[in-house]
């Protein structure tokens, strides 16, 4: 403060000037400061996390149309599906590959693996299970639609060449072998189209007679004909019965593959996409409402520096305003005491003491001002003093002079 009070007005009044000016350069830094961290975070919402958010979405998406063509091709044997389910795994690869380049959240991380894993899972379960229905396609046409009704004609031959010959017994239980035969494939065809585990105890039910009806006509009399007959419908059944064995092991393992592989991966790659998009979603909420928050408080930073740089000036300039008006009072006081008091009073005494009155007294009332500054006030404060001084010096000659 005393090197202040030292100062010149002029300096007073720039140092004035410039302290408000630093203190709104320095708001005006901030301001600039935080739109660059807003202006990071913004960057930040909108080419990062929303990215990833829209990557973890399509992979909500592209999971579900890839279970929603796999299911239907499944369920329908339709090569268009299975084409349509291609397609939408190859998109889902796409998606993922991208999000592990895009996804650098430890957690989210994490959970990327999981749905690479899963999905790996998804796609060999779901190949076995074409594997599975391949396999049952070239069972029925291969064997099925073939040995069936080869096994069948046979026992149709054997009946008609009984029916021919008027024999009775091997009418019966050739009829009965035949209509057996076809219950039986009555059977495999409903298994095939329902799946149900139920036609397959039927089947074998229609089996077991069939195979009492080649029993029985075992033991009738056959010509070589009726016998080659007999043993080609045998292998047949033979081999049907192997091969729809065949097929109802597949459907057994396919319908564990599907609840137990498909239906758990399945929605639990969407769970684990849904969680890293959720993630970005409350990572997203959570930095909007940190700018938000970040905003609003410089915003009141920057109106608090703003309305204490105005306060600091008004101050400031009061401060240099008092330090020049109340010195120039006193001067202007003391300058009109010494007008109005000392001088005339001195300008009276010698009148007094030019009409002969030599006993006249002088006595100078002006004090001397106090000096706390050195600048232009302060000087001119000083300079008056020197003038009391020199009054008071004048009043003491004209006191000497007096005595004389």
């Amino acid at each position: 403060m005393k090197l202040y009070a030292n100062l010149s007005i002029r300096l007073k009044i720039i140092t004035a000037i410039a302290l408000v000016l630093v203190l709104m350069l320095i708001n005006g830094v901030s301001s600039i400061l935080t739109l660059q961290t807003t202006g990071q975070t913004v960057d930040t919402l909108v080419n990062s996390m929303a990215v990833e958010r829209a990557t973890s979405q399509d992979m909500v998406s592209q999971i579900l149309l890839a279970r929603l063509y796999g299911n239907k091709y499944i369920s329908g044997k339709d090569k268009a599906n299975l084409d349509s389910y291609n397609q939408e795994m190859a998109t889902f690869d796409n998606v993922l590959a991208s999000a592990e380049k895009q996804i650098s959240n430890s957690e989210r991380v994490a959970s990327l693996k999981i749905v690479r894993t899963d999905l790996k899972n998804y796609k060999e379960t779901f190949t076995a299970i074409m594997q599975l229905m391949t396999q049952r396609q070239t069972d029925m046409g291969t064997i099925l639609d073939v040995k069936g009704p080869e096994a069948q004609d046979s026992f149709a031959q054997i009946k008609a060449s009984a029916i021919a010959s008027n024999d009775m017994p091997l009418t019966q239980a050739s009829s009965v072998a035949e209509v057996s035969v076809a219950l039986m494939r009555l059977d495999a065809f409903k298994y095939l189209q329902e799946g149900d585990p139920a036609m397959v105890s039927k089947f074998n039910e229609r089996y077991a007679q069939a195979t009492a009806a080649v029993k029985e006509l075992g033991g009738i009399s056959l010509n070589s004909t009726q016998k080659q007959f007999l043993d080609k419908a045998n292998i047949d059944l033979l081999a049907y019965k192997a091969a729809f064995d065949e097929i109802a092991t597949g459907y057994a393992q396919q319908h564990d593959l599907q609840t137990n592989k498909l239906d758990v991966l399945g929605p639990d790659i969407r769970k684990a996409a849904s969680a890293i998009s959720d993630s970005i979603g409350a990572d997203f909420q959570s930095s909007a409402a940190s700018t938000t928050a970040n905003i609003t408080n410089s915003r009141s930073v920057q109106i608090g520096m703003l309305i204490g740089a105005l306060l600091f000036g008004l101050v400031l300039g009061l401060l240099i305003s008092n330090g020049i008006v109340n010195p120039l009072k006193k001067v202007t006081e003391a300058s009109r005491r010494i007008a109005e008091v000392d001088l005339t009073r001195l300008v009276q005494e010698l009148r007094e003491m030019a009409h002969g009155d030599l006993t006249r007294k002088m006595e100078i009332t002006s004090q001397e001002l106090q000096v706390t500054s050195s600048d232009e006030i302060g000087k001119m404060a000083s300079e008056f003093n020197t003038m009391i001084r020199s009054l008071r010096d004048a009043g003491e000659a004209f006191d000497d002079m007096s005595e004389y």
